[in-house]
């Protein structure tokens, strides 16, 4: 099978070189990477005279971030034993289906692509005409395209990263990999810094040395915004700022990020000071809770999503498909007040029968009190949405129940925070 296609391959390779000799030819194109089948290749390509001028092939595993520049510097390897000068690495599918979408996934294979000085196109898994994940509707993004907004915006050279005080690999979403990464830049006249990292499971610091080296001077201003995953239909119009300041620095700085949520991520931004620029600190930030982590009720069950999900684990609440299904979660108001309450949700759209493709109705029950709440359709149970409602209110728990009422509905997580307007930030 394989000689076959190696002669194949080299047939096809020679008659588009016959048409046009300066046609860019990109292969083998292997749905995963393999030792065994890129050694095999690259050999029969360079004893025959048909080697692609780009090297191309997909990281769809779980582990994929974890191997990927192992797999880089094995390709580099078989190249050189091969008398093959080095070539342009596209990879031409990244991401599994359980992580496209979500930025703090995605932000992991930005990572290796950058340290390794390879090229990636996101995979295509879902939906049509929504950018791979990355547009909520037409003209509307989602959290993952404020990743990949801020990560075409960085310019300059890239700055080295070192990753500090973590434990060892960990299993996360299926996929192996370290909590805590990120990327960071400087622009060519050394005036400005662009850091995107990802969010973890508790507060996290960033450290940036030889600060001396830069045209920055001893006073800078530090800006941090950050975009929360809320489902891949979900729009997000805007980032939330959570700390803007002042900073006298020698030499280095050390900059806290607020929040401990694993679904977010964070953009960085320092530049010289500026006599302008309000000092910001928001404190309202959302809190998730993990609707798997509740009370189940009736024959309500959690499980693995084969889409990208919210929180710790890798699932959601189903099995809410009839009277007394349900789940029960606690939240806590830190204070008395006007909160937000986002539900990520999931409502099936591809079923045969008409009716079965209308809105759910669930019965919602906060603190004993009932009412009803309609759940547009998101095209697939997992292909997840946002509802958001506001109500106030009293400082302490509470208790928040979903259950069946018409129609079926799956859910990932609930985020709360206060109802506020953008001029109620603190501004000091």
């Amino acid at each position: 099978g394989r000689q076959n296609f190696y002669e194949g391959w080299k047939m096809t390779y020679d008659l588009v070189k016959s048409l046009d000799e300066d046609a860019i030819i990109g292969g083998p194109g292997f749905c995963d990477y393999e030792t065994g089948k890129m050694e095999g290749f690259m050999s029969y390509c360079a004893e025959n005279d048909c080697v692609p001028e780009v090297m191309i092939y997909h990281e769809l595993a779980d582990w994929s971030t974890t191997d990927w520049k192992m797999h880089v510097d094995d390709y580099r390897r078989i190249e050189n034993e091969n008398g093959v000068s080095e070539l342009p690495i596209i990879v031409t599918e990244y991401g599994t289906m359980e992580q496209c979408g979500n930025p703090s996934q995605m932000i992991h294979y930005i990572y290796e692509i950058e340290r390794t000085g390879t090229y990636g196109n996101m995979a295509y898994w879902r939906l049509s005409n929504n950018l791979n994940d990355t547009c909520a509707d037409d003209n509307t993004p989602n959290s993952n395209w404020w990743l990949y907004r801020k990560y075409a915006e960085m310019d300059g050279q890239l700055l080295e990263v070192k990753v500090d005080s973590l434990k060892d690999r960990h299993k996360h979403d299926g996929n192996w990999r370290r909590d805590y990464k990120g990327i960071a830049s400087i622009t060519d006249n050394k005036d400005e810094i662009n850091i995107l990292a990802v969010g973890s499971d508790n507060a996290r610091s960033i450290e940036i040395r030889n600060l001396k080296e830069t045209n920055l001077g001893k006073k800078v201003d530090v800006k941090v915004e950050c975009v929360y995953y809320n489902g891949l239909n979900s729009p997000v119009y805007a980032p939330i700022t959570l700390r803007q300041f002042t900073a006298n620095v020698q030499n280095k700085l050390t900059i806290n990020i607020p929040g401990t949520d694993t679904d977010a991520v964070y953009f960085v931004t320092v530049t010289p000071h500026d006599e302008e620029t309000k000092v910001i600190r928001n404190q309202n930030i959302p809190v998730r809770y993990e609707f798997e982590e509740g009370k189940l009720l009736g024959t309500a069950y959690t499980y693995d999503s084969a889409y990208a999900t919210t929180g710790e684990q890798n699932g959601m609440v189903g099995g809410i498909e009839k009277i007394g299904d349900g789940v029960r979660i606690k939240i806590k108001a830190p204070e008395k007040g006007r909160y937000k309450l986002d539900i990520v949700y999931g409502k099936h759209n591809d079923s045969g029968i008409p009716q079965e493709r209308d809105f759910a109705t669930a019965n919602l029950t906060i603190d004993g009190k009932t009412s009803e709440i309609k759940l547009p359709n998101t095209i697939k149970s997992e292909y997840t949405s946002l509802y958001s409602l506001t109500l106030d209110l009293s400082m302490g728990k509470h208790t928040i129940e979903f259950t069946h009422n018409d129609g079926t509905y799956v859910l990932d997580s609930l985020l709360l925070y206060k109802d506020i307007e953008k001029n109620e930030i603190e501004v000091l």
